[in-house]
C-alpha cells in the first residue's frame, strides 16, 4: 500500500477546516472607518472578521477627538448578521447598552436606533482632479517635482 502524496493532505486537510468553519459570513459594507457625529473627530473601526468594533472618544466635555488632546480608545465586541448588512454592538464597557443594533443605511453609513449615523470615510469616487497632471508635474519646481507642501495645498491639506 502507498501513502498519499503532500497534494492528497493538504485536500484533506482543506476539507476538514472548510467543513468545521460553520456558515460564511456574506461580504459586508459594514467593514471599514467612519466618523461619528456624536463625536467629532473621533474614528470607528468596524472589523467584520475580528468582531469588533474600535475608536476612540476625546476626554473633553463634548466627547470630540481634536489634535494634540488625549483620548480613551476602546474595543468593543460585536456580532454580525450573515447577510452582512447589520450588527449588534456591546457598549457596555463604555457605559452604554449591551446590545445595540446597527443597520447598513444602503448608502455610506451606519444607523443606530438613537438616530446617530457613522458616516462611512473610504470613498468609491476618486477626485482625480486633486492630483497633479503629467503637464503640471513637469513644470512644477521647474523641476518635474512635487513638495510635500504644494502636493498637500494642493489637495486640501492633510486629514
Amino acid at each position: 500500500m502507498r501513502a498519499a502524496g503532500p497534494a492528497a493532505g493538504c485536500v484533506a486537510a482543506a476539507a476538514v477546516l472548510a467543513a468545521s468553519a460553520g456558515p460564511a459570513l456574506a461580504a459586508s459594507p459594514l467593514e471599514g472607518r467612519y466618523s461619528d457625529p456624536f463625536h467629532p473627530g473621533c474614528q470607528r473601526v468596524v472589523s467584520v472578521g475580528a468582531g469588533r468594533v474600535t475608536g476612540a472618544d476625546g476626554t473633553g466635555s463634548d466627547g470630540a477627538c481634536r489634535p494634540g488632546e488625549q483620548v480613551k480608545e476602546w474595543s468593543l465586541a460585536a456580532t454580525f448578521a450573515k447577510d452582512g448588512l447589520s450588527m449588534k454592538v456591546d457598549f457596555s464597557p463604555k457605559g452604554g447598552p449591551k446590545d445595540v443594533t446597527g443597520k447598513w443605511n444602503g448608502k455610506d453609513g451606519i444607523t443606530f436606533p438613537d438616530g446617530n449615523t457613522w458616516t462611512k470615510l473610504e470613498s468609491t469616487s476618486l477626485d482625480v482632479g486633486a492630483y497633479p497632471s503629467k503637464d503640471a508635474r513637469s513644470t512644477d519646481l521647474g523641476k518635474g517635482g512635487w513638495s510635500v507642501d504644494r502636493l498637500t495645498k494642493r489637495m486640501g491639506g492633510f486629514y
